[in-house]
């Protein structure tokens, strides 16, 4: 059989990576050196090397090749050979989140069931997989991810079981947190990290290849996703980092000549070139055959030299253009229409090159695939364009849901003669086209006015037949959906749809697919009648806040501000407001305008019977506190436990917006915040427990540290609401809120201040698990920070700091950003060096520049950093003066932050330097002052504050010229420093210990003291300030006194 022999040379394969695929020789070796480069970092055995990451992207025109390029190189990349492969194709008409899932739940749908057969090594592959899935997420999360990866629960079966909940009770507990989250964009960012656990969890041991194929499809949350997880993968170390040594290549591609250059995906591709770290980022141009690499294929499958094959070659360039699917396509035509044809007579192929460049038209590139499919029968044909419809595949069971009530004809049978044409493939429960050139071909053969009706007749049919159908509740909104405006739709099947687009984005919500639930939404408004907040109020309301929540959670602010204007003005009910007047709220504080945030807050609070009357001075507030001290005086966590739950909806909104003010007031107006807190704290003691309740009692507690320094019921009030948040179903959302306040501030004055940074990953990471990206980022600068005061090794630290202000920059977090940047400044004075990589790409403003920006803006928290590190600098450059005129404007202030201990102790030691030095007794007042201070806060934790103390006793000592007890004093705090770890300020004391015995003419004794303390700033990282020392003692000491062991 001729034909036969010719499908058996492979022309018309469509998929066969057995085969020479002419012309990509140079593209297959640089895609299989990238691959081998990947595999051997994660094989090599060699420790705790990390993860290898690389991205490789092909772009092309469609039918260039550029799936089939990528197929070809697969084979050596699977499960055998210790890869794990996750292959995802985008679809025009399918949500490429939903998409991305699919991919990742097949990928999990076959790996689970070997698992049972698997060797020794992939068990134990799968169960290191399982345990860093179980130790980086929460219930909530890996109910989530189950939601989008149905068979990741089969992968852990046990851990699926204790997350579950029923499909009513995730969707009321998500819709209800989403009502109550606070910052913008939350949701992306919670999915954003969910991938990027997954994929960190597949990579950390072995090679993970992603194939993202038609990346021109991907909207912008998958690719915010896909960037987001080959930006955390490249970072050489992160504040979150662990331990592993695997491998993760990315393999997407996209038709260069569809989309934008300054659009989404080309940005974000082009922005892994700036991502420090280990990412390889290549580009391949997946170009068009020549004439050669055809005559080569020609001359190969037809078994014939070259020279007989050049004239048909030459023709077939010019007709195709060079186009791999458009030449098997032409092929397939001339063979179809007696072109070309095998002679047995002369025993090869034989043609006319003259018939076939006559009968084919110039424009056979556009038209080719059309005149072909004019060929079939018109079943099969209007079969193909219903299977169009649908986008690139769809399953059996809604083809023949269709077939059997919605037309004439069997659409089945149909599909299977097109599947034997090679038109179609049938496989896994789905129909799917060969090419999508082909599904585009078909779609464009429906008339315009054509498509929407026969959108609206496969959706008003399968609508039928969704009653308990999730799935295919989606697939006919979307087919309605596309034909809304096109006035098909009479009212009835309009306020219908529109009720089915609100129940889908419920349903999108539940799957964390945000970005299409605001389209259901905002489609189900469009389908909504003219007199809709009349006739249609409830549906119309709930519409309206349902799309105002998740553009607020998906970072769509234009549309935020749109819909929360139409629900202020048409909700007839106060009580149907408060929804919107809490976004507002958000959106106000979202923007930095807190004082304006607080000011709506009060006036619902207002309404809602909270008077506070115009005056909130610190008067008050303190009045507040001491009230609720009393109040607080015998609680314990057990008996907020017991209380009753606050049922009364009127209070329950009252906590609502007062714990919005507190969050608020916090920031901006913090002398203000007892007023708020301890309203919630009495609310909760009179009405019953909330989650917010928590909130009130942390602020309380914070407040009376503070404002009042009662650190001991303060640091009890916090430790209630740290013990509650573990309790809480909400936690993650809480400590990621909550752990700056509790963590830097009531913790700090009782808890070894080492143990209390390291809660800061904690918050980190739940920040994080919710999306709160801007608390985590908080909470990892507030890491960073406490680094520097606490003497955290600085080599390590300027890893962090790297890791920080890259994320900060990346994600836009200007006022973030400004605030590190104070910490960063310390740190460059002291280790004497930039620790960013490229940091010509950071706007690295001075102190005064960022002091001017703190003034302007009102953000006193960040003018309290600008200061704290300033003093911290100064303090070590001996600029004593400067501590002194920075640290009088605190002395007074009611309110103390963060760090409120360091600065007592900067401001302690240079005062009384300054004493010394001076004679002045202004200055011995400060330090005795800070003395005092020191000594109550001794009693609370002798681990933080003995060495501080001792040393402050010490130059008090030396300026009562008591040199004894000063010898004693210095001794006790180096070695106080010492034992609780504090290096820096062990070095600190020996060489004012030094400088004290050189100064009363004990050189020797004096000269060791400060080569320790050199060695111990060494030791830190701080080579800046040692050097600095070094070239003091250089001064100081006559030349062969530098013989003495003098470090060079």
């Amino acid at each position: 059989d001729p034909k036969k022999a010719l499908d058996d040379t492979g022309i018309f394969s469509t998929v066969d990576t057995e085969l020479h695929l002419y012309g990509r020789d140079e593209s297959i070796a640089n895609l299989r050196n990238v691959i081998d480069r990947v595999h051997m970092h994660a094989s090599n055995g060699q420790g705790n090397q990390g993860v290898r990451c690389e991205a490789v992207f092909l772009c092309g025109h469609s039918g260039s090749g550029k799936s089939s390029l990528i197929r070809h190189v697969l084979s050596s990349c699977n499960v055998s050979n210790n890869w794990f492969l996750v292959s995802c194709k985008f679809d025009r008409q399918i949500s490429p989140l939903m998409t991305m899932a699919s991919s990742f739940d097949a990928f999990f749908g076959r790996l689970v069931p070997d698992r049972l057969q698997a060797d020794s090594r992939l068990q134990q592959s799968l169960q290191r997989i399982s345990q860093a899935i179980i130790t980086s997420i929460d219930n909530e999360g890996f109910d989530q991810l189950c939601e989008l990866i149905p068979n990741l629960s089969n992968m852990i079966p046990s851990f699926a079981l204790k997350a579950k909940k029923s499909y009513s009770e995730r969707q009321g507990m998500l819709l209800t947190k989403l009502s109550n989250t606070e910052k913008v964009g939350s949701a992306i960012n919670r999915l954003l990290f969910l991938f990027q656990i997954l994929v960190k969890s597949l990579c950390g041991h072995q090679p993970l290849l992603i194939v993202l194929d038609d990346l021109q499809w991907a909207d912008a949350q998958v690719v915010q996703i896909i960037g987001g997880i080959l930006e955390t993968m490249s970072e050489t170390q992160s504040i979150s980092s662990v331990s592993s040594q695997g491998g993760l290549l990315v393999m997407g591609s996209y038709r260069d000549n569809e989309v934008e250059k300054d659009g989404l995906l080309l940005k974000q591709l082009q922005d892994l070139e700036q991502i420090q770290g280990n990412i390889v980022a290549t580009w391949l141009s997946v170009d068009e055959l020549s004439e050669h690499d055809i005559n080569s294929l020609l001359s190969f499958k037809l078994c014939l030299p070259m020279r007989l094959t050049i004239q048909l070659a030459e023709i077939v360039h010019k007709k195709t253009r060079g186009n791999p699917y458009y030449v098997k396509e032409f092929f397939r035509t001339i063979v179809s229409n007696k072109m070309l044809e095998f002679s047995v007579k002369e025993r090869r192929w034989i043609w006319d090159n003259d018939v076939i460049d006559l009968q084919m038209i110039s424009e056979g590139v556009a038209e080719l695939l059309v005149r072909n499919l004019h060929q079939l029968s018109q079943t099969v044909l209007l079969t193909l364009k219903i299977l169009s419809c649908f986008g690139f595949q769809v399953s059996a069971s809604m083809i023949a849901l269709l077939s059997t009530n919605g037309f004439s004809f069997n659409l089945v049978e149909a599909l299977e003669l097109a599947v034997k044409e090679g038109l179609v493939e049938h496989a896994g429960g789905m129909f799917s086209f060969t090419h999508d050139a082909l599904q585009e071909a078909c779609y464009a053969l429906i008339p315009e006015s054509g498509r929407k009706r026969l959108h609206k007749k496969i959706g008003t049919t399968l609508i039928k037949y969704a009653d308990n159908d999730q799935a295919l509740t989606l697939v006919a909104v979307d087919q309605v959906n596309m034909c809304k405006d096109d006035g098909l739709l009479c009212p009835e099947e309009r306020y219908l749809f529109a009720r089915h687009n609100l129940e889908a984005g419920k349903q999108s919500i539940v799957a964390s697919n945000f970005a299409q639930a605001r389209g259901y939404f905002e489609a189900g408004i469009s389908m909504l009648n003219e007199e809709h907040w009349t006739t249609q109020y409830k549906l119309s309301l709930e519409l309206y806040q349902r799309s105002v929540v998740v553009s607020f959670m998906d970072a769509n602010m234009e549309n935020v501000s749109a819909r929360l204007n139409e629900i202020l003005s048409h909700a007839t009910s106060f009580e149907d407001t408060l929804q919107a007047r809490a976004l507002l709220s958000k959106q106000l504080a979202s923007m930095g305008q807190y004082t304006e945030a607080i000011s709506h807050c009060r006036g619902v609070l207002n309404d809602l019977g909270e008077k506070f009357g115009e005056e909130a001075n610190v008067s008050n507030a303190l009045q507040e506190l001491d009230n609720t001290r009393t109040l607080l005086k015998d609680m314990t966590k057990e008996q907020f436990t017991i209380l009753s739950s606050m049922t009364d909806e009127t209070k329950l909104n009252a906590m609502r917006f007062l714990a919005l003010t507190c969050t608020f007031a916090h920031v901006s107006q913090p002398t203000t915040l007892p007023l708020f807190s301890c309203r919630m704290v009495k609310l909760t003691v009179e009405f019953g427990f909330c989650d917010d309740s928590i909130i009130g009692l942390a602020m309380t507690g914070f407040s009376m540290i503070s404002m009042f320094n009662a650190i001991e019921e303060g640091y009890r009030v916090g430790r209630i609401a740290s013990l509650l948040t573990q309790d809480s179903t909400n936690k993650h959302a809480l400590r990621a809120k909550l752990g700056t306040v509790l963590e830097s501030h009531s913790r700090n004055y009782v808890e070894p201040m080492q143990s209390v940074r390291a809660e800061f990953l904690h918050v980190y990471n739940s920040g994080m698990l919710v999306g709160d990206v801007e608390s985590a980022l908080n909470a990892a600068a507030s890491f960073c920070c406490a680094g520097i005061h606490q003497g955290a090794e600085m080599s390590g630290l300027g890893e962090s700091f790297s890791w920080l202000l890259q994320q900060m920059q990346q994600k836009q977090n200007t006022p973030l950003f400004y605030m590190s940047l104070c910490s960063l400044h310390s740190y460059i004075a002291l280790a004497g060096r930039n620790p960013l990589k490229n940091a010509e790409l950071f706007d690295l403003k001075s102190f005064d520049e960022l002091r001017d920006i703190g003034t302007k803006t009102k953000n006193v928290l960040l003018t309290w950093l600008i200061d704290i590190e300033l003093c911290c600098i100064n303090l070590y450059l001996k600029k004593y003066t400067i501590v002194d005129e920075i640290s009088k404007n605190y002395r007074s202030t009611p309110s103390k932050r963060a760090l409120e201990a360091m600065r007592v102790f900067f401001d302690g030691i240079s005062c009384l330097l300054l004493a010394r030095q001076t004679n002045q007794a202004k200055y011995r007042i400060v330090g005795e002052q800070a003395i005092e201070t020191m000594t109550i806060w001794v009693k609370y934790s002798k681990w933080n504050f003995e060495n501080k103390l001792r040393l402050l006793q010490a130059e008090l000592h030396y300026l009562n010229e008591e040199l004894e007890q000063a010898v004693t004093a210095y001794t006790a705090a180096i070695n106080s420093a010492r034992q609780h770890k504090f290096i820096h300020e062990e070095a600190l004391a020996f060489e004012l210990y030094g400088t004290f015995l050189v100064e009363t003419k004990e050189l020797d004794r004096g000269y060791a003291q400060l080569e320790v303390s050199l060695q111990k700033y060494i030791e830190w990282g701080a080579f800046k300030k040692a050097d600095d020392l070094r070239k003091f003692m250089k001064v100081v000491f006559p030349a062969e006194l530098r013989e003495i062991g003098a470090v060079q």
